[in-house]
């Protein structure tokens, strides 16, 4: 997701312009993170990404990877 994030980024902004200068991955993810220390979250509440309310997004997202990998595997077979 980070390389995700920050390859969106540089391709709408003129480098070194990032919207997004500070990326981190978080060991244990975002919900380990929350259940330790909730109070520096906004919103003060967690959803699991499977949460019903995000389904519609998360199968876009899903797709969009998808069609990022295939492209990069198609890429890289005619170097």
């Amino acid at each position: 997701m980070c390389k995700f994030l920050r390859e969106r980024d540089r391709s709408c902004h003129e480098y070194p312009q990032l919207h997004y200068p500070e990326l981190y991955v978080l060991k244990g993810g975002y919900r380990e993170f929350f259940f330790q220390f909730s109070s520096h979250c906004e919103p003060q509440s967690y959803r699991p990404m499977e949460h019903p309310a995000f389904k519609e997004q998360l199968r876009k997202f899903r797709r969009q990877i998808r069609r990022a990998r295939r492209s990069l595997l198609i890429h890289k077979r005619h170097l």
